[in-house]
């Protein structure tokens, strides 16, 4: 099932969208608005995470390149789970949900589908970064 990504922007929320195969359903690109309420309205420290984030993921994207250029499922999975998890903690629900299967895929070893959703994880890491400097 193919992960698409159209970015939409609800200036109510300050959410971006994306759709999955099903219409209905409409995932985040990033939930501005409850990433600065974890952060209890500090907008200053809400820049400086975006900062870190917007360095740190295409780090952590070669990462993950270089273990499927090694067929390292383990070292795929690890890093899926990073990805996954340190999008979560800034309200970027698209990205995480696309290394959420990434990391799926890696551990039971299917690099070729980790591989297939690579293009994915880059669109929503592109469409994240557009949505964060529009803030």
């Amino acid at each position: 099932e193919k992960f698409t990504v159209q970015g939409s922007e609800v200036p109510e929320s300050k959410a971006f969208h994306s759709s999955l195969s099903n219409p209905h359903s409409s995932i985040p690109i990033w939930d501005h608005s409850g990433m600065l309420e974890r952060l209890m309205g500090d907008e200053e420290l809400l820049g400086t995470i975006m900062e870190e984030f917007l360095v740190d993921i295409p780090q952590q994207i070669e990462v993950l390149v270089g273990c499927l250029e090694a067929g390292d499922a383990l070292g795929a999975e690890r890093s899926a789970h990073t990805i996954k998890g340190v999008s979560a903690n800034v309200g970027c629900e698209a990205m995480s949900l696309v290394a959420s299967e990434m990391e799926k895929d890696a551990k039971s070893g299917d690099l070729n589908a980790v591989q297939a959703q690579l293009a994915d994880l880059k669109e929503a890491f592109f469409q994240l970064k557009q949505a964060m400097e529009k803030r």
